[in-house]
């Protein structure tokens, strides 16, 4: 039986790897052949890719409110930059390819609490969802915080209910997708809301304030608080 599990739990998380890949290969493919093929677009991407730059170590002069946008895809799509991918295409790329983490990380957190086949179709409907396919593939932030949060949530539930290392991971990864798009700063009042709901609040403080703060300087101790200001 627990070969059999181990074996569905496998193909169950391959169904839903290849369906990601698909859906966010042919977004992003659509979007470079035919730039305007599928979805939004705005003249911010423009704005990411200036701040891509800068990081990539190329002073553009004026631009200063780049300055104060969040760093964290523009520092990912310096690094292709760093190896000669320059091109706007390629934060196409960088913030697409979160699509397929986020419809994973979907994936795991149905787990927690339904059967394969639920978590399957409940993650193919987070991933074809129409609002998320017109944010895949056009270079903004939203689909690569939304992503994040995803993962954060996820280990921050493993934390709470298995084991309290994970908020190693759950916080730093909060606070990276408020590095992503500062919105995500939602997801700490999410966080205490879900750590509240539990029984027996004031014995789970007692419980969990070793690793709530040691994963709380984690999140600290994040590269991103430096790129932020040395910028």
């Amino acid at each position: 039986m627990n070969i059999n599990k181990k074996m569905a739990d496998r193909i169950s998380l391959i169904v839903v790897l290849l369906f990601s890949l698909i859906i966010t290969i042919t977004i992003v493919y659509e979007n470079i052949i035919h730039q305007r093929g599928i979805g939004t677009h705005y003249k911010d991407v423009y704005c990411y890719l200036i701040e891509s730059l800068r990081l990539a170590g190329i002073q553009i002069g004026g631009y200063k409110f780049v300055n104060y946008f969040p760093p964290f895809i523009p520092f990912l799509t310096s690094l292709l930059f760093r190896i000669g991918f320059v091109s706007e295409y390629s934060i196409l790329f960088t913030a697409g390819i979160f699509h397929i983490f986020g419809i994973i990380g979907m994936y795991y957190i149905l787990k927690l609490r339904f059967n394969n086949y639920y978590s399957i179709f409940g993650s193919i409907v987070y991933g074809a969802f129409l609002i998320n396919l017109k944010w895949v593939g056009n270079g903004m932030l939203d689909i690569p915080f939304t992503a994040l949060m995803i993962w954060a949530i996820y280990f921050f539930i493993l934390a709470m209910e298995k084991n309290q290392n994970y908020f190693y991971i759950a916080i730093p990864l909060a606070v990276i997708s408020f590095f992503t798009k500062y919105p995500a700063g939602v997801i700490f009042p999410l966080m205490l809301l879900y750590f509240m709901a539990k029984t027996r609040f004031f014995y789970n403080i007692k419980k969990y304030s070793k690793g709530l703060v040691k994963g709380a300087i984690a999140g600290v101790i994040n590269p991103f608080f430096s790129l932020f200001c040395h910028k």
